[in-house]
């Protein structure tokens, strides 16, 4: 029971790390990759030199490292990936997400059609959540590229009459 304790435990702390909620979504990121990185043996690159130092709304935030996660995770299980790099960057509007893996490829529209592909629909999903887009770019042999876009704003709802 302990042991189930642990684990579930664990895992929690792998959906939403407290980095994440102490220091915000660029260490949790940093953590999370270095991590991935020594753990699946590929090289990965960080770069939020564009992101600004003010916090992220939490729901994007949370959005976005969930999206990083399963993009690594991706990378480390399906293609056979060297080389990953993530992007962190913010305008004035909005902010991006970009993750770029060096791996094997696929072709999107057959793999978001097949079932059991439940990661892909998943960042798409969290995208959505959080009022943006994710577009998935992939061909077999020449990698693949994750981008989300959230805005910063709240998206006004139309009023109800």
């Amino acid at each position: 029971m302990a042991q189930a304790l642990d684990e579930l435990g664990r895992l929690a702390r792998g959906l939403r790390p407290t980095v994440l909620d102490d220091l915000g979504l660029r260490a949790a990121l940093e953590r999370h990759t270095s991590e991935q990185a020594w753990l699946f043996g590929f090289q990965v690159t960080f770069d939020a030199t564009r992101l600004g130092r003010r916090r992220l709304p939490r729901p994007v935030e949370t959005a976005f490292y969930r999206v990083a996660q399963e993009a690594l995770a991706n990378a480390a299980r399906h293609a056979d990936a060297r080389l990953v790099r993530i992007e962190l960057e913010r305008d004035r509007e909005s902010v991006r997400l970009t993750v770029t893996d060096d791996g094997c490829g696929f072709e999107v529209g057959r793999v978001l059609e097949a079932s059991g592909h439940l990661g892909l629909h998943g960042i798409r999903e969290r995208a959505t959540l959080v009022g943006g887009r994710a577009e998935i770019r992939s061909r077999p042999g020449e990698g693949t590229t994750v981008t989300v876009v959230a805005p910063l704003r709240a998206t006004s709802r139309p009023r109800r009459k």
